[in-house]
């Protein structure tokens, strides 16, 4: 939508490019950075309460866009009033599986969670071109928020929440959410650290792509059509990825996954100039790429362990804001780059991934010195 914005409704200026660009970044830093505000709604009126509500601000939220006629409608409806509806959803959604699968299939299981993401992106780009081709925008995000609404109902319904015989891990009372003292542990601070460079990284590839497809040439179709093939090897890179940390560790397999994508990103798509090998990047970087969201739950269990889970869970979001920044701050300098167009979000991307990579390893070294250790 980004790419259609920018060459059919606002202009594809370096500064709207930018402006469009935030729309988005709004959202998701909205959707990390109030894990907080997630977790004291839901203690004082439950969980399925908490994530009605947030079912209703998406939907609101899209069916909103469809009526904008200016970039800063966009910021309130899909940034805000989005962003605030999803924090509600996703936040329990994936504390909550932690809660109810034990050590030995934990990685498996959110694996499977957040596989969603990437099944969801699988078939939305293809419907969404078809709309907005044969509808327009504005039907577009109305369509697609009658049918948010219908699946999170129907999620709303199932949520439910497992109680620890113990009470370890639960909040006592709605500021509980905001304590300090879990930041005394290095290796949290360390993790937070890489997995901002992770998700800078992560949105790049997602958000570029299409546009970098027209300036080759290729058709909308044939954007839309790469989304929709990382989007598919996310479903499985991520569900694989899970199985195999469950066996060799959860921390192992995030330091190969982002070694991978980086190097992906800095030999595929640097001399990727046809729609073949854009293909092919595109499988490479929704199979390895994406892996942090399926990981770092379980990465933050193998941290803290389980009775702090849930905090550090949240304080890990919130770590990931400024990571959404990593499109706005990608096209920022490309937008003063002198070099080949585009060449600098290959870059930029590759270089926050081996960051990445590297961090990560400091805290494995961390936590285990063996080597070949599962950690």
């Amino acid at each position: 939508m980004q790419d259609h914005f920018e060459r059919y409704v606002f202009g594809s200026s370096d500064e709207t490019i930018i402006q469009l660009s935030f729309v988005g970044t709004l959202g998701v830093l909205l959707s990390n950075g109030l894990g907080f505000f997630s977790q004291s709604l839901e203690f004082l009126i439950g969980v399925k309460k908490s994530t009605f509500i947030g079912t209703i601000l998406v939907t609101t939220g899209l069916v909103a866009a469809g009526s904008a006629t200016e970039i800063w409608q966009l910021y309130l409806s899909i940034g805000v009033c989005y962003g605030l509806g999803d924090t509600l959803l996703y936040s329990p959604s994936m504390r909550m599986v932690a809660e109810w699968v034990d050590d030995k299939h934990r990685s498996t299981a959110m694996s499977i969670v957040a596989s969603s993401t990437g099944a969801t992106g699988l078939v939305t780009p293809i419907i969404m071109s078809t709309i907005n081709r044969n509808l327009g925008e504005h039907w577009t995000f109305r369509i697609l928020g009658i049918t948010y609404l219908a699946c999170n109902m129907v999620a709303c319904a199932v949520f439910k929440k497992r109680r620890r015989s113990d009470g370890g891990g639960e909040l006592k009372k709605p500021t509980d959410s905001l304590k300090l003292s879990i930041l005394k542990d290095a290796n949290l601070i360390i993790w937070c650290f890489s997995a901002l460079l992770q998700s800078m990284a992560l949105y790049i590839p997602y958000l570029f792509l299409p546009s970098y497809a027209t300036y080759l040439g290729l058709s909308e179709t044939q954007g839309s059509l790469l989304l929709s093939v990382a989007s598919g090897a996310s479903f499985v890179g991520r569900i694989i990825t899970g199985v195999i940390a469950d066996r060799i560790g959860c921390v192992n397999v995030n330091i190969v996954c982002t070694t991978i994508a980086g190097i992906a990103t800095f030999t595929v798509w640097t001399f990727a100039y046809s729609f073949e090998s854009l293909v092919g990047y595109a499988i490479l970087i929704g199979s390895f790429g994406g892996t942090f969201y399926a990981l770092f739950g379980p990465i933050t269990v193998a941290i803290l362990g389980m009775e702090q889970y849930a905090l550090g869970f949240s304080w890990v979001l919130l770590a990931t804001c400024p990571g959404v920044l990593g499109s706005t701050i990608a096209s920022a300098i490309e937008s003063r780059s002198k070099i080949e167009p585009f060449l600098s979000y290959k870059l930029f991307c590759g270089a926050l991934y081996i960051g990445s990579a590297i961090t990560t390893s400091v805290v494995r070294w961390r936590v285990s010195k063996t080597i070949f250790g599962k950690v």
